[in-house]
């Protein structure tokens, strides 16, 4: 049906029909309609899935399970994060999965996550893991070549055994090999510099040739790594230079007889509280001066001023 009406703006009349208007305008809002719909309907479905994961989440053992048996790297990483966090992370079935999974899966980031969940787990076998992973002439299972990334979070396993003082001892050998290696050698900048943070644990020649002869390269992460691994062997302060270092050890019998002062002193982890309360107590040693009663230096001037007396002493010996 047409409808015919004058113009408001001139003399002339104007033709339309609402029906063609009337259906345009309904097709309009049955597209806004039927988006909508689609859009709740898939907000439900994702939701959904959301409450069915959380609802039905799988027991530690099943989602070990599922990790060993699942096609998608995706999933497996998934089941692996859900058990990293439980308790059951420390038992046998859950270890001996984790090793299975760290030496022979064929995704690199899955082998990731299982070589941190045994470090977590703080079991001995973490150790025997890591080792046949970064040296797979020292065991006889099947085991992967390593990517980087594996390689790494391998070094940062022994490295958080040795910090805790929990490498098994008859593991320290094999341990000091790999470091070695790591810090020689290591393709990757990271697993290198975690190799020369190891050798601070092993107080032997080899560990300070490959310590200081890192500190002639001109990567300044590894001779910051070198030179505080030299700092925790010694206590000697060598400024980053090879040359000093090799003239002070020629002149020690026994180079590791300040280690262990030092190594006393090196936090674990440094805190904001710490951080602020050692700026106010230099500031307050600064303004108080070092001859009076109130003055106490901090460790770290302690260490200073001690080195400053030492350089003294082998000036006034030459």
């Amino acid at each position: 049906m047409w409808n015919l009406y004058r113009s408001m703006i001139s003399s002339r009349w104007i033709c339309s029909s609402p029906c063609r208007d009337s259906g345009l305008h309904r097709l309009g809002r049955l597209g806004v309609i039927l988006g909508t719909t689609l859009l709740l309907a898939g907000c439900a479905d994702r939701a959904d899935k959301g409450f069915k994961a959380l609802v039905y989440r799988p027991t530690p053992q099943r989602a070990v399970l599922y990790a060993l048996q699942e096609e998608s790297p995706d999933a497996r990483r998934r089941y692996l994060r859900g058990l990293i966090n439980r308790k059951e992370l420390k038992q046998d079935w859950a270890v001996k999965a984790l090793d299975v999974i760290a030496r022979t899966d064929a995704d690199a980031q899955v082998r990731c996550i299982a070589i941190q969940g045994l470090a977590r787990s703080q079991r001995p076998e973490a150790v025997v893991t890591a080792l046949a992973i970064l040296n797979p002439k020292t065991t006889t299972r099947p085991v992967r070549i390593g990517e980087d990334d594996v390689r790494l979070d391998c070094l940062n396993l022994l490295l958080g055994y040795l910090q805790a003082n929990h490498l098994p001892q008859d593991q320290r050998e094999p341990t000091r090999q790999v470091m070695l290696k790591a810090a020689a050698d290591e393709p990757n900048l990271q697993a290198r510099m975690a190799g020369l943070r190891g050798l601070r644990y092993f107080p032997d020649p080899e560990s300070l040739k490959q310590l200081v002869g890192t500190l002639r390269e001109t990567q300044f992460g590894l001779k910051y790594e070198a030179e505080m691994s030299l700092r925790c062997l010694t206590g000697y302060f060598g400024d980053y230079e090879a040359a000093a270092w090799e003239k002070w050890l020629a002149r020690q019998p026994n180079p590791f007889a300040g280690g262990n002062a030092y190594t006393q002193m090196q936090r674990s982890s440094d805190t904001l509280w710490r951080r602020s309360g050692e700026a106010v107590t230099e500031l307050w040693t600064s303004w108080q001066g070092a001859s009076k009663p109130t003055a106490r230096p901090t460790p770290a001037v302690a260490v200073k001023q001690a080195e400053g007396q030492r350089m003294i002493m082998d000036a006034a010996q030459q």
